[in-house]
């Protein structure tokens, strides 16, 4: 699994797992960047700006993955003392590469914490302690601040791990999309093994919090959902399409463990919620990965949007139409999780999204997927105050029941 970091990667950016990287104002001495693809090329320069002419195939294969002019980067090794990273610029007409020399500083102060912020990738963790609140709220009969900020930081923390192990697994890959290129592990910013120790430090004390503060089956859940995105989902998105389905049970599992940090059970409520963000996912993420499917295809990930075109189209559709059933399932009395106003209320939003996957269905271009993704953004959020809005008492009435029956024995 780890065959691969050492290696120096060519592709959009060069990369080599050079983990400190030190500033000298003096000229430069004599540097050789070498690569290992895709002519084994090693070059000699010197000087404070020099230039560098590279064989003709490396510079044909450098102008058929540029695009938008965008600038390569290269990771140099020289001695120990001297690691600098530097930006090539193609010159149109002229096999040769401009350089420009930018020394990178060590993390610290402010700048540390947003390339942290970066690294447990801030907005998806976010995400994920959204819906693990609100699985707390739905499941909760009477609102405990402290188990509730356990729940939410545990799985906060366990979420920040997973993401950092995972930019940490597929450096070399992330250098070779757009989308990626300018996350802190392929930029140098971080170390890999800070980023290592960081997702081992979240990771332990998240579950750690949840076992001890909220109860051993969050715990659990945390953990096992750690592990699935980690070391299941991330190498299996470059062997085969199932890692999208992998990957949305991921997304489901939060909201379970908010309710079953305030129930400490999961019965048929707690999988219904799980089943509204495992289905939301598939209109969300296949909008997403339509328009980047080059970018995944480069990197070598097997979406659906890059194998299977038809089938990406498909599963959105069907997943909006799922959604809507499961959505409609939490206003039943059998349920209990919502009264009738959830029904009326989320019907109008989850019909929008029928319509704007049938649309993607129909005619899957970068104009309809687009839509689909900017509206499932805006789809859940509405959807979980509506839910939170729309509580039921009769719901709050059986977990006073269940909370009282603990109590006694």
């Amino acid at each position: 699994m780890f065959r691969y970091l050492p290696k120096i990667v060519v592709t959009r950016h060069f990369y080599s797992n050079v983990s400190r990287l030190s500033t000298k104002s003096s000229p430069l001495p004599s540097l050789s960047a070498t690569t290992s693809s895709p002519s084994h090329l090693s070059t000699q320069f010197t000087g404070d700006r020099p230039s560098l002419t590279l064989p003709e195939d490396c510079v044909k294969q450098l102008k058929q993955t540029s695009e938008d002019g965008q600038p390569f980067t290269l990771k140099i090794r020289g001695d120990e003392s001297e690691k600098i990273r530097c930006n090539l610029e193609l010159v149109d007409g002229q096999d040769e590469v401009k350089l420009e020399w930018r020394p990178l500083e060590d993390p610290n102060g402010l700048k540390s914490i947003n390339y942290y912020l970066k690294l447990s990738k801030f907005r998806l963790t976010s995400l994920v302690v959204l819906t693990t609140l609100a699985g707390y709220t739905m499941g909760c009969s009477s609102f405990d601040p402290i188990v509730a900020s356990a729940s939410l930081i545990g799985t906060g923390l366990t979420s920040a791990a997973a993401a950092s192990l995972n930019q940490f697994l597929e450096i070399p890959f992330d250098s070779q999309m757009m989308r990626t290129r300018n996350r802190p592990l392929v930029l140098g910013q971080l170390s890999s093994g800070r980023a290592f120790s960081f997702s081992i430090i979240s990771g332990t004390i998240g579950l750690t919090t949840l076992a001890t503060f909220v109860n051993p089956l969050t715990a659990a859940l945390g953990a096992f959902n750690l592990v699935l995105y980690s070391f299941v989902y991330t190498p299996m998105k470059r062997a085969n399409i199932a890692n999208t389905w992998v990957g949305s049970i991921v997304g489901a599992i939060p909201p379970v463990m908010g309710y079953t940090a305030a129930t400490n059970m999961i019965d048929l409520p707690s999988i219904l919620l799980g089943l509204i963000l495992y289905s939301w996912q598939f209109p969300h993420f296949n909008a997403l990965s339509w328009n980047i499917r080059h970018d995944y295809a480069r990197a070598g990930y097997r979406m659906m949007s890059v194998t299977n075109e038809q089938l990406c189209v498909r599963t959105a559709l069907r997943h909006a139409y799922l959604l809507t059933a499961y959505s409609c399932s939490m206003s039943a009395p059998f349920v209990g999780l919502t009264n009738y106003a959830f029904l009326a209320g989320s019907l109008p939003l989850n019909i929008y999204l029928i319509y704007l996957s049938y649309k993607f269905y129909q005619t899957p271009n970068a104009t309809t997927s687009r839509k689909l993704f900017r509206y499932s953004l805006i789809h859940l959020p509405a959807l979980i105050i509506l839910m939170l809005i729309t509580k039921s008492t009769k719901s709050q009435q059986q977990q006073q029941i269940i909370t009282s029956t603990e109590k006694l024995t």
